[in-house]
């Protein structure tokens, strides 16, 4: 990554830039913050992450084995030169060739095979340990999620305990079985299966613990970094309902707000129906809140009229806005959501290599 000392101007403030992202987007903006182990070149300012991402990284090392199956697969590896011959070659081979693999020590394959790679340099060490050692860059920021993070992820098909677990493992292969034992106990019991259209009865159970794992748990975990910084942190929970998916057992599944921040036609292919009909208010107050942090570097001075004030996170209180049609309001992560993050923080560092 090559930093620019001479940028070129988009018309904009170079003092005033605020850096947004949702999904691998949101992963993007813990990356930003952290790059170079939080070396601040003022490039930004404020920083606002929807369903920030949290995968496992691998070293160059352990990447190696993507850039040799890939070799492999396309005849590539009687070649001296091996790089030269994959960039050779016509782009509908290297696409046929460019399958998703296994992890290390994983069953199947994951859902991303690539991701960042820890190299020293620009991604210095995994991304929870670069946030605990403090070594990430100090602007105001926005961390959140929604309701049901896991839906969209996890095959609807999933029947039983092992193979909710096999999916997990797949994701995150340095998983020991104490973990397993622990994260089963939480999320992988009976009751709390439910039967949803075309689904097996541990979809939902899989779903809640992959949604906690890979995004809710590392926003709460940032922002509780920020704010024991000292830095002004604000944190979000997404529940706004849609009737279609509230059915489905889609819930309020990752990434949906994306529809309020930005507008129903931003999102290419059909938003939910909702929110042409009932879910219609909830947009100007989502622009509301993005808008003014976007001005202000804070939610609230040019929120949207009515809507209440979005207070900063706590580390006492675990204050976090609860963002619903006509139910906006402030409220408390549950003592059980607390408890469960605070495991899965605990490990995640030995998730993510």
């Amino acid at each position: 990554m090559t930093m620019l000392t001479n940028p070129p101007k988009f018309g904009g403030n170079p003092k005033h830039v605020v850096v947004g992202g949702a999904s691998a987007g949101g992963a993007s903006i813990t990356l930003l913050l952290s790059a170079y182990g939080g070396r601040d070149d003022g490039l930004f300012h404020a920083a606002a992450a929807e369903s920030q991402s949290f995968a496992t990284m691998l070293s160059l090392k352990q990447s190696q084995f993507a850039y040799n199956n890939l070799v492999i697969r396309t005849g590539c590896a009687s070649d001296a030169d091996t790089l030269e011959c994959l960039r050779g070659l016509d782009a509908e081979i290297l696409q046929r060739g460019n399958i998703n693999t296994p992890l290390p020590h994983a069953q199947q394959a994951p859902l991303y095979l690539y991701g960042p790679v820890v190299d020293g340099d620009l991604v210095s060490d995994y991304t929870y340990r670069l946030f605990h050692q403090g070594r990430f860059i100090k602007v105001p920021v926005i961390f959140g999620d929604d309701t049901n993070e896991g839906t969209i992820f996890v095959p609807k098909n999933v029947s039983n305990v092992g193979e909710a677990d096999t999916f997990i493992q797949n994701q995150f292969p340095t998983i020991k079985l104490e973990q397993f034992a622990a994260i089963n106990a939480w999320y992988l019991h009976e009751n709390q299966t439910r039967q949803f259209p075309d689904a097996g009865p541990y979809w939902r159970p899989a779903s809640n613990a992959y949604g906690e794992m890979r995004y809710i748990c590392p926003g709460i975990d940032l922002s509780s970094i920020y704010a024991r910084a000292g830095i002004n942190s604000w944190n979000y929970h997404y529940a706004v309902q849609d009737p279609d998916l509230k059915e489905s057992g889609l819930g309020v599944d990752h990434t949906v707000e994306i529809n309020a921040i930005w507008g129903p036609n931003y999102v290419t292919g059909e938003p939910p129906s909702s929110y042409f009909t009932t879910n219609a208010p909830i947009i100007p107050v989502m622009q509301g809140y993005w808008t003014s942090f976007i001005k202000t570097f804070d939610p609230n001075p040019h929120r949207y009229p009515g809507s209440p004030q979005w207070s900063t996170w706590g580390n006492e209180g675990y204050q976090r806005i609860f963002i619903r049609t006509n139910e906006t309001r402030m409220e408390e992560v549950p003592v059980d959501q607390r408890e469960r993050c605070e495991y899965l923080i605990s490990i995640g560092p030995e998730l993510q290599q």
